[in-house]
């Protein structure tokens, strides 16, 4: 299925104590369009450009908080916010929110129906691949679509933010580290897959992430995690 064409979006409901979060993140492939920004809510976290310079901010419903150097994720989660530059969202340009020496780790096949998409055996164990983040573009901006290289796939997916490292973990500990969540579209080019998983996967500006990291409650469960995926806003 060629499903190449127009714009992708994904909305994601987060269900914390007290209510529903809805994220949007919406790329666009058609030159000189831009998707409208973000509404966002209070302490989210937000990469975004500062005098040509990236740094991390959380935000209000109409602010980003510029807070110390905010030069990497880690200099902002679990920070509190004392006299920081107030940006207002309107004028803050986004950026992907991931540190340029973030990795991310994708599960492939991890569900039936698309192994027998893709073809082959199903196997008891997904399997992995990286995506660096030079694949990625930011909320709104243009997707790179790689010309002359046939199917150009999406797929809309939650992508889980660490906030502590670590080895080995067992299923408690590695749920605790699980600082928030933010979406991901997953642009694929299938027929440079079946030779090279990584390089059809990482063609530059071939996916987006964003457009915010939400914090996710330390007792939700994960599976009650939804989204959705639209083509064109269907």
């Amino acid at each position: 299925q060629d499903r190449s064409n127009g714009w992708c979006a994904a909305r994601s409901t987060i269900p914390p104590s007290g209510g529903n979060l809805d994220r949007r993140c919406t790329t666009r492939r058609t030159r000189n369009r831009r998707s409208s920004g973000p509404t966002m809510i209070e302490n989210a976290l937000v990469r975004i450009d500062w005098h040509g310079r990236p740094r991390w901010a959380r935000t209000t419903s109409d602010y980003a908080l510029l807070q110390g150097d905010g030069l990497a994720l880690r200099d902002i989660i679990g920070g509190s916010v004392n006299d920081p530059v107030r940006i207002p969202l309107g004028d803050a340009r986004m950026l992907v929110p991931l540190d340029t020496s973030a990795r991310v780790f994708c599960v492939g096949r991890n569900f039936g129906a698309h192994a027998d998409e893709m073809g082959g055996e199903r196997t008891e164990q997904p399997n992995f691949f990286v995506r660096l983040p030079s694949s990625f573009v930011a909320n709104g901006d243009e997707l790179a679509y790689p010309e002359g290289v046939g199917t150009y796939d999406f797929e809309g997916e939650i992508a889980f933010v660490l906030g502590i490292g670590g080895r080995a973990m067992d299923v408690a500990t590695a749920r605790a580290a699980i600082f928030g969540a933010t979406l991901l579209m997953d642009g694929s080019v299938r027929s440079v897959q079946k030779s090279s998983l990584f390089l059809g996967k990482n063609f530059d500006g071939s996916g987006a992430l964003g457009p915010c990291i939400v914090q996710l409650p330390p007792d939700l469960d994960l599976r009650q995690l939804r989204f959705t995926t639209a083509l064109n806003g269907t």
